[in-house]
């Protein structure tokens, strides 16, 4: 009876919890900001720069080693012979004990001719790289969200025209149909357009839903998650665009791509530095403290003090340390190699600089073309919608041509969808100018 019980509370729970995973998230209402903050807060390349940046500052505590202790610990057990004047025929024959030895050392660095300080240097390097590569991924991720967020806005916008286009050639193959005097030719033409509107409006869904999912992924949101954009409408982003100076000076102290150039010219001439400083000692002070003893006694002995002793003893010292490791070498043979990737590294930043610039300039060419293709499109869609309305007023007069009605409306849905393909591409060259520049 209790385990029926137990199966029926067990299925009851299951059924409650399949109801409540089968209800919708509340759809999120955002906007770009709240995109951007929710990329900041929750993407997951952000969270893996925050490890690394963890990792690089620990790799600079380990680089602080002067005056850090460092413990050796040593543990032996063995049968050794109880005869030591005889000692291997006492070990064959089966004569033994167990010897147990235990050591420990410890070692103090004092000194190193400059290896720790440029270690440590070497390793602060590191971190700034690790910062530096987390705001490049910052700057990159905000880029991402921006062509995303207007992209599912283009979507929309090419979704409503068309679908609006859809309604008035239905209500215009209406007309067309009731007219006795109809022109077979002008339905036909009409229902291609239409066909042509229904594939244009599914591609755009299609995208604009893909671009959804991958704004989702961006903010670190589950799939199950609705998401709705607070604006309506795609328009052009109310930014001004300045001198190409301008963005080419920013990017000198803002970019987080050319900051990192400078680091890895830095961090290659400390490498060369190190190389060349492990040809000199280490310096330190070192203690140990070490017990021996066996089981049995040891017979025929000839000396009784703890440091002649092999097998009972206790020994303790400390003492001053150099130590140094001279392979000519292979020691100037990796000098040789660092010394060149440093150079190497100086010319490949060059190189970089020159190619970030271009970059930049790149991306102001295009900011600049987006407006005036914008321009372009704004001017052609006016004209394009004074067309449609002469020629429906032609026709309400009754001086009008269909086709020529066809075709002013095809222009206007045409010229429509160039405008918001232009508010899109202007709004993505703005963003991709602010990411080349190191900006948000």
């Amino acid at each position: 009876m209790r385990r029926k019980g137990l199966f029926f509370i067990g299925i009851f729970g299951l059924a409650v919890s399949l109801s409540v995973s089968a209800q919708e998230a509340p759809p999120l209402r955002l906007s770009l900001e709240d995109c951007l903050a929710l990329a900041e807060a929750n993407n997951a390349k952000l969270e893996a720069g925050d490890y690394a940046i963890e990792g690089s500052e620990w790799q600079v505590n380990e680089a602080k080693a002067r005056f850090k202790p460092v413990l050796e610990v040593t543990d032996r057990m063995a049968p050794v012979p109880t005869d030591a004047q005889n000692a291997a025929e006492s070990f064959f024959r089966g004569d033994i004990t167990f010897f147990n030895q235990t050591k420990v050392g410890v070692g103090l660095p004092v000194y190193a001719f400059g290896k720790l300080s440029t270690a440590k240097n070497l390793a602060a390097q590191g971190v700034e790289a690790a910062k530096n590569q987390k705001e490049r991924a910052r700057e990159e991720i905000h880029h991402d969200v921006k062509r995303l967020y207007f992209g599912i806005l283009f979507g929309k916008e090419i979704v409503d025209l068309t679908d609006d286009a859809i309604g008035k050639i239905d209500n215009q193959l209406a007309k067309e149909e009731e007219d006795p005097e109809h022109s077979p030719y002008d339905i036909a033409k009409l229902k291609v357009f239409k066909l042509e509107l229904e594939k244009r409006q599914e591609e755009a869904r299609i995208k604009s839903d893909l671009a959804r999912e991958a704004l989702k992924v961006q903010m670190g949101l589950p799939a199950e998650q609705t998401v709705a954009l607070k604006e309506k409408y795609l328009e052009p982003v109310p930014q001004k665009i300045h001198g190409k100076d301008f963005y080419l000076g920013k990017a000198e102290t803002d970019r987080a791509e050319m900051e990192l150039v400078e680091i890895g010219v830095a961090a290659k001439a400390l490498e060369w530095q190190l190389e060349k400083r492990k040809l000199l000692p280490n310096v330190g002070l070192g203690g140990f403290f070490e017990i021996g003893r066996t089981t049995d006694t040891i017979r025929n002995l000839s000396v009784s003090d703890d440091f002649s002793n092999p097998f009972n003893y206790t020994r303790a010292g400390v003492g001053l340390e150099i130590r140094g490791e001279f392979d000519i070498h292979r020691s100037r043979a990796k000098i040789k190699r660092l010394q060149s990737e440093h150079y190497k590294a100086l010319t490949e930043a060059a190189l970089a600089k020159r190619g970030m610039a271009l970059e930049i300039e790149e991306a102001y060419g295009e900011a600049l073309q987006g407006a005036k293709n914008l321009d372009r499109a704004e001017e052609r869609k006016k004209l394009a919608r004074q067309m449609l309305f002469l020629s429906k007023s032609n026709i309400e007069v009754g001086v009008g041509d269909e086709e020529e009605y066809t075709d002013a409306l095809q222009l206007v849905l045409l010229t429509k969808s160039e405008y918001f393909k232009a508010v899109f591409d202007y709004n993505v060259a703005l963003a991709k100018l602010e990411w080349k520049a190191g900006g948000r």
